[in-house]
């Protein structure tokens, strides 16, 4: 009986260790999703440039601005900017989006591999749990005599 116990114990922990796995999975997930996205949305917004232009500051401020040489400044990581074309830009853009994107199919292949593990480890802990009470329900049925008054 204590067997079955710990077995329905260690089920339920590698449960629950696959749970926050699935759920850190998510969150990476819509993370990437989020990058794509705002990837997206600068090369929409680099087709559209022009000579002159509005650019938000944040908390719904917005300046007016006059671009040169049809360039921008682009991170390249790090908090590193260089002076850039805008179609060396775009392209930079599209490259980050492509490996983006392979990073999110990768997460999404991981989440179905746990979320398939996860129904396994469900099933197995409810069958475990099923047994255990049918084995209650045996050993309690055996300490009660045929007239209904507890043994002993």
């Amino acid at each position: 009986m204590m067997e079955e116990e710990n077995k329905a114990a260690r089920l339920e922990y590698f449960l629950n260790m696959y749970k926050a796995t699935a759920d850190d999975l998510n969150n990476r997930l819509r993370i990437a999703v989020e990058t794509i996205m705002d990837l997206g949305n600068s090369m929409n917004a680099l087709e559209s440039i022009e000579e002159n232009a509005l650019f938000p500051l944040g908390a719904g401020v917005w300046v007016r601005g006059k671009t040169e040489k049809n360039t921008v400044l682009a991170e390249i990581g790090s908090d590193v900017v260089i002076e850039k074309s805008i179609e060396g830009t775009k392209q930079m853009l599209n490259e980050r989006k492509g490996k983006m994107e392979k990073i999110k199919d990768t997460i999404e292949l991981e989440l179905n591999k746990v979320i398939q593990t996860i129904s396994a480890l469900e099933r197995d802990l409810e069958k475990e749990i099923q047994r255990l009470e049918s084995s209650q329900a045996a050993g309690n049925e055996s300490a009660i005599s045929y007239d209904g008054i507890p043994k002993g």
